[in-house]
């Protein structure tokens, strides 16, 4: 299948295993200039070595200078970032009825608030080139809360609603 993706800066965050993973590998099998990140560095340059024009980086989205040096290197190496693939392992889990406010901050800076700064950051640009895709890898726990998932399901069902 041809996407018609040959050459777009594609940056795929949380893509050293599970969902994140499987998404940079099929972008960067159809041709696009793919960033694997994850806190895991080393993962993700190794997963990205398997890919002509892929590169790994570390990158924490919970740390804004983190995101911030992530983003400069894959405009800098790709020209564009063309794709935005939003994705992200979940919180601990934990009732409601256990949850702390402090515990919910935690979780809705890495799973909304990091990920809304990094549209804020990618998004400008794409408007200007007319042209760009931001894709949220999100949680059946959006449609339905899944037990024991609280925080997740809260945090993913605000960055849902911002669609």
């Amino acid at each position: 299948m041809d996407l018609q993706l040959k050459g777009r800066g594609a940056l795929v965050l949380g893509a050293t295993s599970g969902l994140g993973r499987a998404v940079a590998e099929g972008l960067a099998a159809e041709g696009a200039r793919t960033a694997f990140t994850g806190r895991r560095g080393e993962v993700a340059r190794e997963a990205a070595s398997r890919y002509p024009g892929a590169i790994g980086l570390e990158l924490d989205v919970a740390d804004p200078e983190s995101v911030r040096r992530g983003i400069a290197e894959v405009a800098d190496k790709f020209g564009a970032i063309d794709i935005l693939v939003l994705n992200s392992g979940g919180p601990p889990p934990g009732t409601a009825a256990e949850l702390t406010p402090g515990e919910m901050e935690t979780s809705l800076n890495t799973l909304l608030l990091a990920q809304i700064g990094l549209v804020s950051q990618v998004l400008p640009a794409m408007r200007r080139r007319k042209w760009g895709r931001i894709v949220s890898i999100g949680s059946s726990g959006v449609e339905a809360p899944i037990a024991g998932l609280a925080r997740s399901n809260a945090a993913r069902a605000a960055l849902a609603g911002l669609h």
